[in-house]
């Protein structure tokens, strides 16, 4: 057997892992800084307000990190390889974990810093032939980050190629290697494009736009051609860039479909005063940039135009939007996992939009969608907590259950605390302890701990009151 970080199936087995040194006895011996995400939630219809902020808690003693473990010897920290080698002293304040991966499927580590980045604000009149030059630049300084990750041998910091820009999977926590890669010969490509912008305040800043398209292999950018005012891109045979490049994200294939985020546009008429002591209507087209999924061929398999009316005159438009978190509680969104895909939907007051300039929230909303748009039927009075593995984590009154996506229960019990399953398996709480179900609802690890961590590429870290640590890891043969 080895470590392996797979889906459970029938070859699996948890094992302990046995070092020639002890593991800590304490829960934790100091605290630690991170970042949380924080939200404000309205009731007056304005939109959920998310924003990171440094947290402080206990350092469990043994944490996990992608499958490394991150060992406190009383406030010094020391990176533990998955077989239980010693690699490094490690200071999480120098290289911070930034829950991503690179290309390679390596876990990264950032380090923050300031750069200084140059944009273009005047462009030249056009000469004979057409052409345009930049004549003025300004600087801004912008927070940006370095990425690493651990040497082979794990005694240094190498700096990684890694783009978090184009390179993340969407979501950022602690995956297995294989979450969110592609399972398609279609890869993703993009082009980056600045726009100088001016603020009402005539403030003036750079706006960065990366436009997407999926193909076998990639487009000749050396082919592409601007027009003669230096704004409209083509192809030789006259495709323009909006046709090449139609996504301003595009996320990797999952069961042949992909999930994408595309400038939706619509009209409608806005009734304005006319000048006259009367009314009448404005013809507006607006723009709304809002998820979609595709097929392999670029079909849109569904829309979210869809409206609501009411026999009071009220009327409401729904619209796909990114999760709300970008963490581990949003798992689910963007790829499909056993024929389904998580999707956050928002319908908002279409009087509001349209007659006072306003977006109000009447509704947001996670569910689950099949490829075609239909939604797949949650048990009446749960709520969506969590989807990965096949598997909905749902909770009703406060208690929690796992529901498959066959439409049966995984086991016919609530849980007083639970987490959404990770490579076939889950930790969850029955009646203050905690212990590990696998994706058949069988026992892996017994209900008699205080503290499980998630599972960590293969890896668990188990805590007891009195005992102190246990390391359990999922092998296989």
């Amino acid at each position: 057997y080895t470590l392996s970080s797979k889906v459970w199936d029938s070859s699996c087995v948890m094992g302990k892992l046995v070092c020639d040194y002890a593991w800590p006895k304490a829960f934790s011996y100091g605290e630690k800084t991170f970042d949380e995400e924080k939200f404000t939630y309205y009731d007056d219809g304005t939109e959920t307000k998310r924003e990171v902020v440094k947290s402080t808690a206990k350092r469990p003693a043994l944490e996990t990190y992608m499958g490394y473990i991150i060992y406190d010897d009383r406030g010094i920290l020391y990176l533990i390889n998955p077989d239980g080698g010693v690699m490094t002293k490690y200071d999480d304040t120098a290289y911070i974990p930034a829950y991503a991966r690179d290309k390679q499927g390596r876990p990264l580590f950032y380090r923050p810093y300031t750069a200084t980045v140059q944009y273009p604000t005047q462009l030249s009149e056009a000469d004979e032939n057409g052409n345009r030059q930049w004549l003025n630049y300004a600087e801004m300084k912008v927070d940006s980050r370095k990425y690493y990750y651990l040497s082979e041998n794990g005694q240094y910091f190498i700096e990684s190629d890694y783009n978090d820009a184009t390179d993340n999977r969407g979501l950022y926590f602690d995956y297995p290697a294989y979450y969110g890669n592609t399972d398609s010969n279609l890869n993703r490509y993009y082009f980056n494009t600045t726009a100088v912008v001016t603020s009402l305040k005539n403030e003036t800043g750079i706006l960065n736009r990366m436009s997407w398209m999926y193909s076998v292999t990639p487009v000749k950018l050396n082919e592409l051609k601007f027009d003669k005012d230096g704004k409209n891109l083509s192809d030789p045979n006259g495709k323009t860039f909006e046709q090449m490049f139609p996504y301003t994200m595009a996320y990797n294939y999952s069961e042949n479909y992909a999930a994408v985020k595309m400038d939706i546009k619509w009209d409608y008429d806005h009734e304005i005063d006319d000048g006259y002591g009367g009314k009448k209507n404005e013809y507006v087209q607006v723009t709304s940039n809002e998820l979609r999924v595709v097929d392999k061929t670029g079909k849109v398999m569904f829309s979210s135009r869809k409206n609501y009316f009411s026999e009071l005159g009220w009327t409401a438009n729904e619209r796909y939007v990114d999760p709300l978190s970008l963490g581990i509680d949003s798992i689910g969104s963007y790829y499909f996992d056993n024929g389904l895909m998580r999707l956050r939907v928002q319908s908002y007051d279409r009087y509001y939009f349209t007659d006072l300039d306003m977006v109000f929230i009447v509704t947001d909303e996670d569910i689950l969608v099949r490829p075609d748009g239909k939604e797949f039927t949650v048990p009446s009075g749960y709520k969506l907590k969590a989807y990965s593995n096949g598997i909905l984590l749902l909770e009703k009154d406060g208690k929690y259950s796992y529901y498959k996506s066959n439409g049966t229960w995984l086991r016919e019990m609530e849980f007083t605390d639970a987490e959404t399953f990770l490579e076939g398996i889950a930790v969850c709480a029955l009646n203050g302890k905690y212990g590990v179900i696998n994706n058949s609802g069988n026992v892996v690890v017994p209900f008699e701990y205080d503290y499980i961590s998630t599972v960590s590429s293969g890896t668990v870290t188990a805590y007891k009151n009195g005992e102190g640590w246990t390391v359990f890891q999922k092998l296989s043969k």
